[in-house]
C-alpha cells in the first residue's frame, strides 16, 4: 500500500516525519541537492537511506529546441527514477537544500515531475536538509546505490498547459500567475532565457520568494498561501495557469496553489515566457502601452484644475508644490521605486539592487541639500532640515512601521503611488495608516517623555564637507554590502536595464530605470526643500487628514496635546490646501494615476479578500503609528532625514530594516503580529491613561496672560530644543533652615523699600546641588549677589552677567534680567535659560525663566511667547527634550550660582515641561479666538507659570 495512504503523509513533511520512518522500504529519500561534495559538511554529508539525483546533473531537466528547462523524453525520465529503485507501490521524499525559494523551486519541480507522469504518492522535505540537519538526523558518508526497478509511467496530462492553452487562456479568461520576480514581471529586468522583458498580457504576479522563508527553512501555512492569492484576485476553486521563465520558480506557485490549496484546476506551464503573445528576438522592445484614455483624462483634469484652484484659494508656491507631487508619483510608479519590495527582495532573494538605487538617490539629494541647509535659506524663503531627536520614540516607532511596510504592502510612498495606479487594497492600507497616525498624535506626547537625546545635525555638529563625507561613507557601506551578500548568493550583481521602449516613448509610458526614477526623486526633493522650505514628507499629512476627520466627526482632537502645540493647532484649524505635506501627498496620487493609465496599467479591483484586507488594515495601523513616532517614514525620515543630515535618519533605517526583516520572517504569522501589535498599542495607551491618572491634566494658564505681578518680561535674544519626560507640578518642600541670609540686593535705578529678609533660597528636597546654596549663604553671599557681582544697582532689562553664560560643552545658556521696581510684587528679577544644541552659532532654544526675590529666593518658573526672547522656536515635545541639556559647569559669573542654576530644572524638570506644554495650549488658544499670528501679539506674553513659594 503506498506510504501516503497509510503513514498520513501530504505534499509536504517535516523532518522528524523522515526520521521517524527511517528504514521504512516503501519510502524513497530521493536528494536532489547539487555539489554535496563542495560544501563543509564533513565525512558524512548524506541522509542515511537517500539515494542521490542533483537536480542541475541527473537529468531532471533538459533543453530541447533551445529552450531550456523542459521535461527529458518519458523514456530518459521514466529511466531515471528507475536508476533510483522508485516503483509505483513507493512514496517518494524529495530533498532540497531548502537555502532559498529559488534553491527550493528544484524540489517542486520534481514533485510536479512526478505527479505528470502520474505517481501522486510523493512529498518534499519542508526546510530540506537544513531542517533535517537541524533536528540531528542521521548522516552517512555515502548515499545509497539502488536497484534498478521498475516504474510505469500513466501521463497526467491534467497538469501540463502547452502554448495552446494559453493562448486560449487569454481569451476564455484562465488566470495566468506569472512566478517569477516583480522586476521581470514589470520588465525591468530580464533573464537570459527570454525574448524580452514584461510578461504575458492580464497575468497576475506572485513571485516565487512569497512562498518560502529562507529565514524559517519552511513553506508557507495554507492560511498564508490563501492570502497571497487571494490578494491578486486568485481563487482557489478556478482554473489557473503558472508559468516563469522556464518552469522553475513557476512551479513553486503552482505547489502553494495546488498541493497545498488543493487547487485540482491548476496547470503548469514549462514554456519559456517569450511566447508568440509576448515580445520577441526580432524585438527587444515592449509592445506600445496601450493608454487607458478615460482615466488619463480624468487624472490629467483634476491635476490641471488642482492646480489653478490652489494658485486662486492659496498661493502659487502651494500650487507649484502641487505639481512637484504630480512629478513624485510619476517617477515612483514608472520606475516602480518602492522601499518594500527593495527591502524584501534583499531579505529573501539576497538581491540588493533596490537598496543600492536608493542610498544612491539619497547621496545625490544630500550633496544639494545639506550645502543649502547650512546656508539657511535661498532667496526669501527660509530652510529647515528634516532634523529630529533620537530616542526611544524613533527605535521603537520605526521597527513598528518597517513591519507594518511588509504587512501593509507598502511604505508611506508605496502606498500613495499605488492608491493612484488604482490598487483598492493599498487603498485599505491607506485607509488605516490614516487612523493608526491620528492614534499616534494621541500617544507621541507621552513617547517624547522617554528617554532621547536632542536632534543631532552632522552639518552643523561636524560641519557641512565632513557631515557628507560621513553620509556618503555610510550609504556607500550599506550599498557595497548588499552587493557583498547578493555576489556570495547568486556569483554576480543585477543590471538595471535601459529603456525597453523604442525612441522617447518610455518617459510617458515607462518603465524607467530604477536608477533613472532614483535620480529624478531627489532632484524633485531638492526642489520640495527650496519651494517649501523643509525635505519632502508624506506621512505628517495623513495625521493631519485624520484628525480633521475625526473632528468633523465631533471628536474633540484639538484638545489633544499634540493638537494644542501651536504648528498643529494652526494645520488643523486651517485648510487642507494650506499644509505643504498634504497638497504633495494629493499630487502624488493624481500623478501616479496619470501615469498608470499612460503605461496602460490602470487597473482598479474592487474586491479585496478578507484575509488581504486584515493584513492591509494591520499594515495601515502600524506604519501609522509607527511613523508618527519616528518623525517619519522612509521618506520623511530615511530619505529627507539623511540628506539633511539628521542622526535620526540613521537609527530609523536601522530600525525600520530590522523590523521589516521581521515583517518578511513573520508574514506566515499574521496573527501573532496582529497580537504583538494590539498588545503594544494597549500597553502604551494604559501608559498614556496611567500618566494622566496619576498626575492629572495641566490647566493652561489665560490665553491672553498678562505680565506678571512683578512686571513683564522684554524681548530679548533667546533660544530652545526636543524632548523629555512630563509629570504635573508638585509642590516644592524647603530645605532646613540654613544661616540668615545677607541682605538683599538693591533694587533697579528705581529704588523701593526692600522686604523684611525673607528665608534663603529654596529648593525642592533631595537636590544634589542644594549644598552649594549653604556655601554661599557662609560666605554671605546668594545666587543674585554672585550674578550681580560689580553692579552697584541693575538697570531694568539690562543682560547680566555682560555677554551671557554659555557652556560650550552642554550648548546651556543663560542670562539675568531685573526688574522694574515700581511694578511691586517681590519679585527682582529672573533667569531666562536656553540650549544652544549644536553649538555657539547654532539654533537657541528658550526652556523657561526663573524668577527670584532680592534675597535670590526661588518664586516661580515660567514660559513665554515666541515674541519675548525671538529665540529659534520649536513645538513643546522637541524643546522639552532639551531640558536634560541644561548643565552649566562654567567659573563664571560663579561655579555655585551656575550649579544652583542647573539644579532649579533639574528638580522641577516634569513641571518645567507641563509649563512648555502649557505654552503651546495657550498660543493655540490664543490663535483660535484672536486670530492672526498669535506669537508676535503684545497681549499674550507670559503663557504659563507655576510659583514654587506663596
Amino acid at each position: 500500500m503506498p506510504a501516503l495512504a497509510h503513514d498520513g503523509a501530504g505534499p509536504l513533511v517535516s523532518a522528524q516525519w523522515v526520521i521517524d520512518h527511517a528504514g521504512n522500504d516503501d519510502i524513497v529519500i530521493v536528494d536532489i541537492r547539487a555539489n554535496v561534495e563542495n560544501t563543509d559538511l564533513g565525512d558524512s554529508p548524506y541522509i542515511e537511506g537517500a539515494v542521490s539525483a542533483p537536480y542541475n546533473t541527473a537529468g531532471w531537466r533538459t533543453e530541447i529546441d533551445g529552450v531550456p528547462g523542459k521535461i527529458p523524453a518519458i523514456e530518459d525520465v521514466t529511466g531515471l527514477i528507475e536508476s533510483l529503485g522508485i516503483d509505483n507501490d513507493d512514496h517518494v521524499v524529495i530533498v532540497p537544500w531548502g537555502t532559498d525559494s529559488t534553491e527550493f523551486g528544484s524540489a517542486t519541480r520534481v514533485y510536479w515531475t512526478f505527479r505528470y507522469l502520474g505517481h501522486d504518492d510523493v512529498s518534499i522535505l519542508d526546510g530540506g536538509w537544513r531542517q533535517y540537519d537541524a533536528v540531528g538526523g542521521a548522516r552517512v558518508a555515502e548515499p545509497v546505490t539502488a536497484e534498478v526497478s521498475e516504474f510505469e509511467v500513466t501521463l497526467n496530462e491534467a497538469v501540463l498547459a502547452t502554448t495552446d492553452d494559453v493562448l486560449a487562456a487569454l481569451d476564455d479568461g484562465t488566470k495566468l500567475v506569472d512566478g517569477r520576480p516583480v522586476e521581470q514581471f514589470r520588465g525591468e529586468t530580464k533573464s537570459p532565457v527570454a525574448a524580452a522583458p514584461g510578461t504575458i498580457p492580464g497575468s497576475v504576479n506572485l513571485p516565487h520568494s512569497e512562498f518560502y522563508s529562507a529565514e524559517f527553512a519552511l513553506f508557507a501555512q495554507p492560511e498564508t498561501v490563501q492570502a497571497l492569492v487571494e490578494a491578486v484576485g486568485v481563487r482557489a476553486d478556478e482554473a489557473n495557469i503558472t508559468f516563469c521563465n522556464t518552469g522553475h520558480w513557476a512551479s513553486v506557485a503552482w505547489f502553494g496553489l495546488s498541493e497545498v490549496l488543493g487547487n485540482e484546476q491548476l496547470r503548469h506551464m514549462l514554456q519559456n515566457v517569450a511566447t508568440s503573445s509576448t515580445p520577441n528576438a526580432s524585438n527587444p522592445y515592449l509592445p506600445d502601452a496601450v493608454i487607458d484614455r478615460s482615466p488619463a483624462a480624468v487624472a490629467a483634469a483634476f491635476l490641471t484644475a488642482g492646480f489653478a484652484a490652489i494658485w486662486l484659494l492659496v498661493d502659487l508656491r502651494q500650487a507649484t508644490l502641487f505639481l512637484i507631487g504630480g512629478g513624485l508619483g510619476a517617477a515612483l510608479y514608472h520606475g516602480s521605486f518602492g522601499f518594500t519590495g527593495a527591502w524584501r527582495r534583499m531579505v529573501v532573494e539576497r538581491r540588493g539592487r533596490g537598496m543600492r538605487a536608493q542610498m544612491l538617490m539619497i547621496g545625490l539629494a544630500g550633496l544639494a541639500m545639506m550645502p543649502l541647509l547650512a546656508a539657511g535659506s535661498v532667496g526669501n524663503q527660509p530652510l529647515v532640515g528634516a532634523i529630529a531627536p533620537v530616542g526611544v520614540s524613533v527605535l521603537v516607532g520605526a521597527a513598528m512601521f518597517g513591519l507594518g511596510m511588509q504587512l501593509g504592502g507598502g511604505c508611506g510612498s508605496g502606498t500613495l503611488f499605488t492608491v493612484g495606479g488604482g490598487s483598492a487594497r493599498m487603498l485599505v492600507t491607506l485607509i488605516f495608516f490614516i487612523a493608526g497616525a491620528v492614534v499616534g498624535t494621541a500617544h507621541l506626547p507621552w513617547w517624547l517623555g522617554q528617554p532621547s537625546l536632542p536632534p543631532v545635525s552632522l552639518g552643523q555638529t561636524l560641519g557641512v564637507p565632513a557631515a557628507i563625507a560621513v553620509s556618503l561613507a555610510g550609504l556607500g557601506a550599506v550599498a557595497l554590502i548588499t552587493a557583498m551578500i547578493e555576489r556570495r548568493a547568486h556569483g554576480d550583481l543585477e543590471r538595471d536595464p535601459g529603456p525597453r521602449r523604442p525612441g522617447w516613448n518610455w518617459l510617458l509610458s515607462g518603465p524607467w530605470p530604477l536608477v533613472g526614477a532614483g535620480l529624478m526623486l531627489a532632484l524633485l526633493n531638492i526642489a520640495t526643500l527650496i519651494v517649501a522650505g523643509h525635505p519632502w514628507s508624506i506621512t505628517y499629512g495623513f495625521g493631519l487628514w485624520g484628525a480633521k476627520i475625526a473632528s468633523a466627526a465631533g471628536v474633540p482632537v484639538e484638545n489633544w496635546e499634540f493638537w494644542t502645540w501651536p504648528a498643529q493647532a494652526e494645520a488643523l484649524s486651517s485648510s487642507v490646501l494650506a499644509d505643504s505635506v498634504s497638497v504633495m501627498n494629493f499630487g502624488l496620487i493624481l500623478g501616479a494615476a496619470l501615469t498608470a493609465s499612460l503605461a496602460g496599467k490602470f487597473a482598479p479591483r474592487a474586491a479585496v479578500p478578507l484575509a488581504s484586507f486584515a493584513a492591509a488594515a494591520l499594515g495601515g495601523l502600524l506604519m501609522g503609528y509607527g511613523a508618527r513616532l519616528s518623525f517619519g517614514c522612509n521618506i520623511g525620515a530615511l530619505f529627507s532625514g539623511i540628506a539633511s543630515g539628521s542622526l535620526h535618519g540613521w537609527l530609523w533605517f536601522a530600525a525600520a530594516f530590522a523590523g521589516s526583516a521581521a515583517g518578511v520572517r513573520g508574514g506566515m504569522s499574521r496573527s501573532r503580529n496582529t497580537a504583538l501589535f494590539a498588545a503594544a498599542l494597549a500597553v502604551t495607551t494604559a501608559a498614556v491613561a496611567y500618566d494622566h491618572a496619576e498626575n492629572g491634566v495641566p490647566t493652561p494658564a489665560p490665553a491672553a496672560a498678562s505680565a506678571p505681578a512683578a512686571g513683564g518680561v522684554a524681548p530679548c535674544a533667546a533660544g530652545a530644543a526636543p524632548c523629555a519626560a512630563a509629570a504635573p507640578c508638585a509642590a516644592a518642600a524647603p530645605l532646613a533652615a540654613p544661616p540668615p541670609p545677607p541682605a538683599p540686593l538693591p533694587a533697579a535705578r528705581t529704588e523701593r523699600a526692600a522686604p523684611p529678609p525673607p528665608p534663603p533660597a529654596r529648593l525642592p528636597e533631595g537636590t544634589t546641588e542644594a549644598p552649594d546654596l549653604h556655601v554661599l549663604a557662609k560666605g554671605g553671599a546668594t545666587v543674585l549677589t554672585e550674578t550681580l557681582a560689580g553692579i552697584e544697582r541693575p538697570t531694568s532689562w539690562e543682560k547680566y552677567p555682560a555677554g551671557e553664560v554659555f557652556d560650550p560643552q552642554t550648548g546651556a545658556q543663560w542670562f539675568y534680567h531685573s526688574h522694574d521696581p515700581s511694578t511691586g510684587g517681590g519679585e527682582h528679577g529672573h533667569f531666562h535659560c536656553f540650549v544652544r544644541p549644536d553649538g555657539p552659532d547654532g539654533p537657541i532654544h528658550h526652556l523657561c525663566a526663573v524668577g527670584v526675590d532680592p534675597h535670590g529666593r526661588l518664586l516661580r518658573l515660567f514660559t513665554v511667547n515666541h515674541w519675548v526672547v525671538d529665540d529659534d522656536w520649536l513645538d513643546a515635545g522637541p524643546t522639552i527634550a532639551l531640558l536634560p541639556r541644561f548643565d552649566v559647569h562654567m567659573p563664571q559669573p560663579n561655579y555655585l550660582v551656575n550649579r544652583w542654576l542647573t539644579a532649579v530644572l533639574a528638580a522641577h524638570e516634569n513641571e518645567i515641561a507641563e509649563l512648555i506644554r502649557t505654552r503651546d495650549r495657550v498660543i493655540a488658544a490664543h490663535r483660535r479666538d484672536n486670530g492672526g499670528d498669535a506669537h508676535a501679539d503684545r497681549a499674550l506674553e507670559v503663557t504659563a507659570e507655576h510659583r514654587t513659594a506663596p
